[in-house]
């Protein structure tokens, strides 16, 4: 989309087709298979009505995303630009509308989002049909990173939660003990910016993506001593990646296998080993459900050379790493091209 005083330059797909591809590849990759998604990439600008300054949202309207204000923004992009490119688009069958506009542009400070499931005012109509999800990426993020900001909104078409404190955005990170929350970015839907940008044994095992051999279950109740081999999670394959040890009807532990993927970033500390969290279901979206268990001793530290970004978890269980948690010792025992962990009860004082 782009503006009469501001018009879109070059062919799209010469800057922003590379982030739309990657994107879609992480879903194919994240789903071991599973979610394959079909991207229509229509090369070529169309002219919203009005000017660039009648789509502005600036980071105010965006933090009162319920406001008339953003409603109305929403509204006209979404509908506006359904309507121009409707002759030429193809919409059938189309789960999510992405708005691509023109590098340097002042209207989206941040980003703009909508969803039939949340906060989407009124749904866009096409020759097609209605067309219920949108996004655009707007200034939050450095071109590169906008295949990260689409793969996490995404997650919220498909009906995943946000792992971070939403009492943390907006500047307040300061005010909570982990910046983004407990989960302090080792799934793409805790933060979409952080080092860590796979999704979790807990994420795809609620969307169907594993197969019974990926992971172990286990009761605290019943459970007895066990040692498991896990395979990486982000190794397409029928090997077992995981545990998820039941502690109650709402609270579960879970260990799951990691390495450095191409998705992620370097840091300072590796990312090769085993994270151990919790998830708590009566916890509800945006106020920290998951929860990191670092080995003691460990707190936060900085990813990036330099001091760069936030703050992050040093969670990571490397080779002789233990963690308590919940009436169970974990361990990591040994570590290479697979992890071999020991779960264990505690005997109660």
């Amino acid at each position: 989309m782009d503006w009469s005083d501001f018009a879109g330059k070059g062919k799209p797909s010469t800057v922003h087709r590379a982030a739309v591809d990657k994107f879609a590849t992480y879903y194919q990759e994240m789903s071991y298979g599973k979610l394959n998604l079909e991207v229509n990439f229509a090369d070529q600008w169309f002219r919203l009505p009005g000017k660039m300054a009648d789509y502005k949202v600036t980071e105010s309207d965006y933090q009162n995303t319920y406001s008339e204000q953003t409603k109305a923004q929403k509204t006209r992009l979404f509908h506006g630009g359904v309507k121009v490119s409707d002759s030429s688009v193809d919409f059938s069958n189309t789960a999510i509308v992405v708005f691509v506009l023109p590098s340097g542009q002042t209207a989206i400070d941040l980003t703009l989002q909508g969803f039939w499931a949340s906060d989407l005012p009124s749904p866009a109509l096409s020759d097609e049909g209605l067309l219920k999800n949108f996004f655009t990426a707007g200034n939050a993020f450095p071109l590169k990173q906008n295949w990260s900001y689409y793969a996490h909104e995404f997650g919220h078409t498909i009906m995943l939660p946000d792992y971070y404190l939403q009492s943390g955005n907006f500047g307040n990170d300061a005010l909570i003990p982990i910046p983004t929350g407990p989960f302090s970015g080792f799934d793409m839907m805790s933060t979409q910016g952080g080092p860590s940008r796979t999704m979790s044994l807990w994420s795809r095992w609620m969307m169907n993506w594993l197969s019974p051999s990926n992971f172990y279950c286990g009761d605290l109740s019943t459970l007895k001593d066990t040692s498991l081999t896990l395979h990486p999670i982000d190794q397409i394959d029928s090997n077992l990646k995981g545990a998820i040890i039941k502690i109650s009807d709402s609270k579960a532990v879970v260990v799951e296998s990691r390495r450095e993927t191409k998705y992620d970033e370097k840091t300072t500390r590796s990312r090769n080993g085993v994270i151990v969290y919790t998830i708590d279901t009566a916890i509800n979206h945006g106020e920290g459900a998951m929860a990191l268990v670092p080995p003691a001793g460990r707190g936060l530290y900085y990813p990036y050379e330099n001091d760069g970004g936030q703050p992050q978890l040093d969670a990571m269980l490397y080779v002789g790493n233990s963690v308590l948690i919940e009436g169970l010792k974990i361990t990591l025992n040994s570590s290479g091209l697979r992890d071999i962990v020991s779960i264990s009860k505690i005997a109660s004082e």
